[in-house]
């Protein structure tokens, strides 16, 4: 259940190969069982799951977040139904507007979201059905991102919607983003991280260029299974969200989740086995025309 990686700290492994060990060892095995859970409860409860806090890529004092522009809604409109109706509008003060429906006239039994912005009232782009379930009500977004991402002087906005999860799966979320574009009025882009917090927008580099900082799950699989944390940087070029990991030789970063603080490189893992482990971490545009970015 537990186990001691290189660096000294507790892990949990699978659940199914501690059983196998206890059927060979049953008396090693209570005695190992009685130690995991006490380490586990002296190293912290709060840090037992490996949260991305936790295990972030930044030592103390590494860390450069980048504040970033809060709008609240000024417009909110909900039902209590299923699916969920209702919508909510956040505004910049330039005007730009983000408006997130939960069903639409064309559809009023969508579990979707739709999305469109507007400039002063005016459309700039139609509106758009996002892969985002849209079905409770309290989880509509209560606040956005509504700032220059990309540095053309238009407003960007950022919103992040919970995909449903159970366990770790619950700190899954997806973000938004709506980048400004010259052709298409704005380009929508989907992320999916595991660690929706302030911290994952960074300034990095010299020229503390602002990054996005996505946290992804890797699992080894049998025979010994370990978990990992993988982080990567995108920026924002453009109306594109692009990797942006060759600016800093520590990304793409992987990090061992244990019960204890961890913020070291996985150094026991190959590329090879990385390859193996995890899918193409990847940014999808949703609209125009979806693609994937790797």
């Amino acid at each position: 259940m537990c186990n001691v990686p290189r660096d000294g700290a507790l892990e949990l492994i699978g659940l199914a190969s501690f059983q196998r060990w206890v059927t060979r060892r049953p008396l090693i095995a209570s005695v190992g069982l009685v130690f995991c859970l006490f380490s586990g409860y002296f190293v912290g409860t709060r840090t037992a799951h490996g949260l991305p806090e936790s295990h972030s890529p930044f030592f103390a004092g590494q860390s450069n977040i980048s504040p970033m522009n809060i709008c609240k809604p000024s417009e909110r409109k909900l039902e209590n139904v299923h699916p969920a109706q209702g919508w909510v509008i956040f505004s910049a003060p330039d005007g730009r507007q983000l408006k997130l429906n939960m069903s639409t006239l064309a559809d009023p039994y969508s579990e979707n979201y739709f999305a469109q912005i507007t400039d002063s009232g005016q459309e700039i782009t139609p509106r758009i059905e996002l892969p985002l379930i849209a079905t409770v009500v309290s989880l509509l977004p209560v606040e956005a991102i509504c700032q220059d991402l990309n540095g053309d002087g238009i407003t960007d906005f950022i919103t992040t919607h919970s995909l449903h999860g159970n366990g770790l799966g619950a700190r899954s979320h997806d973000r938004l983003i709506a980048l400004s574009s010259s052709a298409a009025g704005y380009r929508f882009w989907i992320v999916r991280t595991m660690d929706p917090s302030p911290t994952a927008f960074q300034l990095l580099g010299d020229s503390e260029s602002l990054v996005l900082l996505p946290t992804s799950f890797a699992n080894s699989g049998e025979p010994t299974p370990h978990s990992y944390l993988v982080f990567d940087l995108w920026n924002f070029l453009n109306d594109e969200i692009v990797s942006w990991n060759h600016i800093d030789p520590r990304f793409p970063k992987w990090v061992w989740m244990t019960f204890s603080d961890n913020h070291k490189p996985a150094v026991s893992l190959s590329d090879i086995n990385k390859q193996q482990m995890l899918a193409p971490r990847s940014v999808r545009e949703i609209f125009p025309p979806e693609t994937e970015v790797r």
